[in-house]
């Protein structure tokens, strides 16, 4: 059976000029972090463990997916046709902390009357 390129050329990663703006304030480890988990994602990819459903053939999928690293929320897309894992934007995310009780937030002031 002859192999088909797309059996031969592996999943590369990308990153957009947006995501470069917004990382490019981030230390060091942070972005080794995304860069890794990219990585990561290409190769999953490029061994048939795609990261969402395969297209069926003549069929174009555009989807866009996250991921979490630390405390930042990362949006990428997988474009099959390119074979790429590309970020599109990094945001830090809110903390997720329970809400706090409210106990004694009550209005305790005497209604004037």
């Amino acid at each position: 059976m002859p192999h088909t390129q797309d059996s031969l050329s592996p999943f590369t990663s990308q990153i957009t000029p947006t995501a470069w703006g917004q990382i490019a304030q981030l230390p060091q480890e942070k972005y080794l972090a995304l860069e890794e988990r990219l990585r990561a994602l290409a190769n999953m990819a490029t061994t048939g463990q795609h990261p969402v459903p395969v297209p069926s053939r003549g069929v174009e999928v555009e989807c866009s997916l996250s991921f979490v690293v630390g405390d930042l929320a990362a949006l990428y897309e997988v474009d099959f046709q390119a074979r790429v894992i590309r970020l599109l934007e990094v945001a830090r995310r809110l903390p997720m902390e329970p809400p706090k009780a409210q106990g004694g937030a009550t209005d305790t002031r005497a209604s004037a009357g």
